[in-house]
């Protein structure tokens, strides 16, 4: 079974401102050029925080870590004791911009990520470029995830190493490891020779969408900045020189496959500790709750998804008290009534909470999913968009976990899966055993020592 072999591996095994203007923070003192490195992310928090976890190991060997994330996010990094700068504007003002309320937008989002894309990333690229411009001089290397798309540029104008950052499986494309989500359901299970090639097709039709879609608007990009047009895919083929690529999940998760290229490492999930998560203690009425009786369900949508729930805290709550169990929901600021048994708050460090609840009902994130897998408890996956419903699948394929669709999900509906996975022994103890093997792991350390070692 995968989980026993996964288990079994494991035992072995302005715009750019922060405080300071962008132009102004690159002045700023450093310890020597060669050992500047940039990580460079966009996107919610399950982006944010393995960044954040591998800037705080490069730190520790060394290195002068600058992030470079949307303005939103650039306290949370300053008090995780990084530097930061912003490649974004706020998400509130980008909204205002499209004459979008938040819910508006994220709705777009989930709906349809060509939104996200053409409305969202693309159009950031110009600034993020002349905020990382600021700060790049001397850099050894820049870390970039997928829709960082200044990342690539600014590497390449420079001559710098750029190191791709994977942070969800699905976007590496195997044929043997097809993704499964809302666009790809005419990948085919690869375990025939036809399948694989049949999943090769669809790639190479995907990758023509894509070039379609963004190759004009990114080379204008690139163009403003002396760069050729790019001649592989845009988004899905980052342009530089690089030594690496970074899988930021374990071998487990997602096994390496034949057509993976050869630089690509597994260095497993880099998780933020509570002790670098802004706002880490839970205050006296949480340690209350959990504390003065058995372990509660655990609610959550992330950072995202939390803007449009829909019904799910609602149905969250009747799922609750029909299996007569306690509740605790983080729901992001979206609205929720409290109870005796049940508990809202807006947001809590995963890593505090997770190992204290009876099951995990999630949207699919992958810092979500990856915090759930650490706890070693069930999970109920709750898929909404993109790489969540391809991690759902993967959950499912370890067998310590379940998926519902995010259209399905109701109390009446989620209730007798939820009550099958609590009574599952095996799966309980095949989560358990997961977790344990996990904490032999530290994917942050295995990251930052594989680009200590790429960069000689």
């Amino acid at each position: 079974m995968e989980a026993d072999r996964a288990i079994e591996h494991l035992a072995h095994g302005g715009y750019a401102r922060t405080d300071l203007d962008a132009a102004a923070f690159a002045q700023a003192s450093a310890p020597p050029a060669s050992r500047k490195i940039i990580l460079a992310t966009i996107g919610s928090l399950g982006d944010l925080h393995p960044f954040i976890a591998l800037g705080l190991s490069l730190q520790a060997r060394g290195f002068h870590v600058i992030l470079a994330v949307p303005q939103d996010h650039v306290g949370k990094v300053t008090r995780a004791g990084l530097a930061a700068v912003a490649i974004m504007p706020r998400f509130e003002t980008i909204w205002a911009d499209m004459g979008l309320t938040q819910a508006e937008a994220i709705r777009r989002i989930i709906e349809d990520q060509d939104f996200m894309i053409r409305r969202i990333a693309i159009p950031a690229i110009d600034e993020g470029v002349r905020a990382l411009d600021a700060i790049a001089a001397d850099a050894c290397a820049i870390v970039g995830s997928l829709f960082a798309l200044a990342a690539p540029i600014v590497a390449e104008k420079r001559g710098i190493p750029l190191i791709p950052a994977f942070l969800q499986p699905m976007t590496v494309f195997s044929a043997y490891d097809p993704p499964v989500g809302q666009k790809y359901g005419t990948i085919a299970e690869p375990a025939r020779i036809p399948s694989r090639m049949w999943n090769r097709a669809c790639f190479r039709i995907v990758r023509l969408e894509t070039r379609r879609r963004y190759a004009a608007l990114i080379n204008r990009a690139r163009a403003a900045h002396g760069l050729a047009r790019q001649a592989s895919t845009p988004i899905l083929d980052m342009e530089a020189a690089h030594a690496l690529r970074l899988g930021l999940y374990p071998a487990f998760f997602a096994p390496p496959q034949p057509d993976f290229p050869g630089n690509f490492d597994h260095v497993g999930f880099p998780l933020l500790d509570a002790g670098a998560d802004s706002g880490t203690a839970l205050d006296p009425a949480f340690e209350r709750f959990l504390a003065d009786g058995p372990a509660p369900l655990v609610f959550t949508l992330g950072s995202l998804v939390t803007a449009c729930p829909r019904d799910f805290y609602r149905e969250s709550a009747d799922l609750a008290r029909a299996l007569g169990m306690r509740a605790v929901l983080l729901t992001g600021g979206a609205h929720a009534t409290a109870s005796r048994d049940i508990i809202v708050r807006d947001y809590a460090p995963h890593a505090l909470i997770f190992p204290r609840a009876a099951a995990i009902i999630h949207h699919g994130g992958i810092g979500t999913t990856a915090q759930a897998l650490r706890a070693g408890v069930p999970q109920l996956v709750v898929p909404h968009m993109g790489d969540q419903i391809d991690n759902a699948a993967r959950i499912a394929r370890l067998a310590v976990g379940q998926r519902i669709d995010a259209a399905r999900y109701t109390a009446v509906k989620a209730a007798p899966v939820l009550a099958q996975l609590l009574r599952d022994d095996l799966l309980r103890e095949r989560a358990r055993a997961l977790a344990v093997a996990m904490q032999s792991q530290n994917g942050a350390e295995d990251a930052a020592q594989a680009i200590e070692t790429a960069l000689g």
